[in-house]
């Protein structure tokens, strides 16, 4: 199972912020990692959900 968005599409656009370069990716945000993974993999600093950081870029 994943989650939705607040538009209630099945696919999320995140950041991904690098020193020299962003790029965005795109894929499912996962209710339960483990459903998937042994164990649950650590974030990525340099990730973010893109709503979240346009939210707070507006800010």
């Amino acid at each position: 199972k994943h989650r939705k968005t607040p538009a209630g599409l099945n696919i999320w656009t995140c950041l991904v912020k690098g020193p020299r370069k962003s790029k965005q990716l795109r894929g499912y945000l996962l209710l339960e990692p483990t459903d998937v993974f042994s164990e649950v993999p650590y974030d990525n600093p340099v990730v973010s959900l893109a709503d979240l950081a346009d939210k707070e870029a507006s800010e």
